[in-house]
């Protein structure tokens, strides 16, 4: 085997859940470490842990056996890495919202809403919280080949690439119109929109699985986006778009 083999045989031994813990472990970190805001430390590290165990505790009452539910910790980390800075009472209640909505919203097995997005807009409605995408802050440099390589091992590569050209068609288009130029359009994708489009509008369970539906569910979210951001819509540009497209999803997985 040479040395071309070798590395493609490595890459596709990699378990993608432990690969993803490892990479938002990591862009968390080196965000705080970059900020000098320690503040998100706990939520870094609670978030993740009552995740877990909220959906252990739900499977063994559906099961009769105890599991650790990688997909929880992930959850966590999400949760952890969007939401501002909380108390313990919305560090326990968000990831709660997240594993319920999991169980209990779900369409043929699959997850409708990606959990994490629903328990922050949930939060959100009730004033409890708000996105903050903190994780996002100066680490595109991580977030950008980890989200790449996430979207290789899950074969959903091209959502993000249907997502990204759709925006900058229409933003640079719009930007140009209005004398703003058109390379501003790039800028966000070096931080919360960059992040979102690796890492959240792949997530698998609530994403197409299709070739065909991730071309169109990708440009749906950023042509819902747009539509928000010109009729000034007061809500999160990336929250609510999101889970339009998950709600979608189901539709385009029957094309």
């Amino acid at each position: 085997m040479d040395a071309e083999q070798t590395r493609i045989s490595l890459v596709q031994k990699i378990n993608v859940y432990d690969s993803t813990i490892v990479s938002l472990a990591t862009i968390g970190l080196a965000s705080i470490l970059l900020s000098g805001d320690f503040s998100f430390l706990a939520q870094l590290v609670l978030l993740p842990l009552f995740s877990l165990i909220f959906d252990s505790i739900i499977l063994y009452v559906k099961k009769r056996k105890f599991l650790s539910p990688k997909t929880a910790i992930i959850t966590g980390l999400f949760l952890a890495m969007l939401l501002n800075p909380v108390n313990i009472y919305i560090m326990v209640l968000a990831p709660l919202i997240a594993i319920l909505s999991k169980h209990i919203i779900k369409w043929k097995a699959r997850n409708i809403f990606n959990p994490a997005i629903f328990s922050v807009l949930v939060l959100g409605l009730f004033s409890l919280a708000s996105d903050f995408w903190w994780g996002a802050n100066n680490t595109w440099f991580l977030f950008i080949p980890l989200g790449l390589f996430a979207t290789y091992k899950i074969r959903r590569l091209w959502t993000p690439l249907g997502f990204f050209l759709a925006y900058i068609i229409l933003f640079s288009a719009y930007n140009t119109l209005t004398g703003i130029p058109f390379y501003q359009s790039l800028f966000p994708f070096l931080g919360a929109f960059g992040f979102f489009s690796l890492f959240m509008l792949i997530e698998p369970k609530s994403s197409p699985y299709k070739k065909r539906g991730m071309l169109i569910y990708g440009p749906f979210v950023a042509v819902v986006m747009f539509t928000f951001s010109i009729a000034q819509i007061s809500l999160s540009p990336l929250i609510l778009p999101l889970l339009l497209g998950n709600l979608l999803t189901p539709r385009i997985n029957k094309l």
